[in-house]
């Protein structure tokens, strides 16, 4: 049946009309909600940084190609840049990391040790104070820290240093600069490493 002379009412719904609630619900949230997203989403991506398949940077594209707004939250949110896995970044990369952290304290973590320590050098230039470091010893024969030397203002500002040696073979050579000693690092550094234990 057929109903003659009735024309379609517009929508009047409040808000519809300019387009505000046609939004995704994630684009509303208030930007200190985001902020913790962004750090929740982060910290899954971070946890489990010892295993090499694992994208420990994925965080950055989940947090900053979802839309425009979050995006601009998550750039200028300095503490979301704290964490810095180098063997996952290129150096271009890195220097972008280190620059949108500002001038928060860092937690820097190498899972690839060959890819992630010609970065380190960019630590000792940055000028960032850096609150914990973490490598991963896998396969690792000999290890030094050259960033740490003389009056390196970043082995001064090193709260912890973890050094992550599951099912790998003894390490032979350990060579640690004095700067290094100085820290509170330091109570790793007599840990045997043939134990085959995380310290």
């Amino acid at each position: 049946m057929t109903h003659v002379g009735t024309e379609a009412k517009p929508d009047m719904t409040p808000g519809l009309e300019d387009g505000r609630d046609k939004a995704p619900a994630m684009s509303r949230l208030p930007p200190e909600i985001c902020e913790e997203i962004f750090l929740i989403v982060r910290d899954v991506h971070c946890r489990n940084w010892k295993k090499e398949s694992l994208i420990t940077m994925g965080w950055i594209g989940a947090c900053t190609h979802v839309c425009q707004r979050w995006r601009e939250i998550s750039l200028n949110f300095p503490l979301l840049w704290t964490a810095i896995d180098l063997s996952r970044l290129s150096a271009e990369g890195s220097r972008t990391v280190l620059e949108r952290a500002q001038s928060r304290a860092l937690n820097v973590f190498t899972s690839r040790l060959s890819v992630g320590l010609d970065k380190m050098e960019l630590l000792s230039h940055c000028g960032v104070p850096i609150e914990r470091i973490a490598f991963n010893l896998s396969n690792a024969r000999e290890v030094s820290l050259p960033w740490f030397r003389g009056s390196n203002s970043n082995a001064l500002n090193l709260v912890s240093l973890k050094i992550a040696v599951a099912n790998c073979p003894p390490v032979e050579h350990w060579s640690t600069p004095s700067a290094l000693l100085r820290t509170p690092a330091s109570s790793f550094l007599g840990t045997p490493f043939g134990n085959n234990k995380n310290t």
